[in-house]
């Protein structure tokens, strides 16, 4: 850490973002991990951006053999962003119609990464709204019952 109170990046250390100040819980039910409270962002890829966002939903988990992770947040100036992973395919939807525009023109082609030494692929893919908003009715619905069940007052993520 520097003396100014940010991170140093690991070197080698790939990431697009670099999260901290996560409060997460595991649920069984969903075979899931969900963070509650803001999410800290140290690096958003080489760029270090020491940001808290207080509405922020994070869920990591398992399901049907695939690492799934959505996250969806808020920003201050009321913008919001969902990103939801899953079988090696990044979907993603905002408010902000610039982000939108930007991400539906980009041609097919550039849309997917290729590692054909290794046969892996990423790809990436406008998303959905109503795909958003069920994921943040079980989000509220898990980390409701979570605080509930665990005596956690919303003044206390």
């Amino acid at each position: 850490m520097y003396k100014s109170g940010t991170f140093r990046k690991p070197k080698g250390l790939k990431s697009t973002m670099l999260f901290t100040d996560l409060k997460m819980f595991f649920d069984s039910t969903s075979n899931s991990f969900y963070s509650y409270g803001p999410i800290g962002v140290a690096f958003a890829g080489e760029t270090a951006v020491d940001l808290l966002i207080e509405k922020a939903y994070l869920e990591i988990g398992v399901k049907r053999g695939s690492t799934v992770m959505n996250i969806y947040f808020e920003t201050e100036y009321e913008d919001w962003y969902f990103f939801e992973y899953r079988s090696k395919t990044m979907r993603a939807i905002s408010s902000n119609k610039a982000f939108n525009n930007e991400l539906l023109s980009i041609k097919p082609a550039k849309k997917r990464d290729e590692n054909k030494k290794l046969g892996e692929y990423f790809q990436y893919m406008g998303g959905s709204r109503s795909k958003m908003r069920t994921f943040k009715e079980k989000f509220v619905y898990r980390t409701d019952l979570y605080k509930k069940n665990n005596g956690i007052k919303d003044d206390e993520d």
